[in-house]
């Protein structure tokens, strides 16, 4: 198994490509349209992370001064539980820390175990509850918690 992380430009990205994960990964995945227009704001960052050449997960950071915040992030599910939204998210956080920001922000779905205990692993931690944030399918709402990593 290759694993490749990488920061990709405008050009690289396949907006197409990103919203068929995206809706394979969430109930109200984002359409292609919407990933081209996060690709016109500079202060979105695209991340990709790749196995054996196929995209298998992205994340969009974007990017204010020294403040980050996790707008998407997804692994095709088929591909959950590897260690691979851990790579993606190590190298994310690092190269954020070699660029001196000092803190990077997101929010998970209260019941989503796997996401929190990994952003709980590299030491993020909560802060606020955004009430019925998330609406499912059968129209039952969800809390997110908005979770911080200071960087040190």
């Amino acid at each position: 198994m290759s694993l490749k992380v990488k920061m990709m430009t405008a050009k690289e990205v396949d907006s197409g490509l990103l919203a068929e994960l995206h809706q394979k990964c969430f109930y109200r995945g984002w359409f292609w349209e919407e990933f081209e227009n996060y690709l016109k704001n500079p202060s979105i960052q695209f991340w990709s992370v790749s196995q054996d050449q196929k995209l298998v997960g992205f994340l969009l950071l974007m990017v204010i001064i020294e403040e980050g915040e996790l707008l998407t992030f997804c692994v095709d599910p088929a591909c959950q539980n590897q260690g691979i939204g851990r790579k993606l998210l190590e190298a994310v956080v690092e190269t954020f820390r070699m660029n001196c920001g000092k803190e990077i922000l997101l929010d998970v779905a209260e019941n989503n175990a796997s996401a929190r205990k990994l952003y709980d692993s590299l030491g993020f931690e909560p802060f606020a509850i955004r009430n019925q944030y998330y609406r499912y399918a059968n129209g039952v709402f969800e809390d997110a918690v908005v979770m911080r990593l200071k960087i040190k």
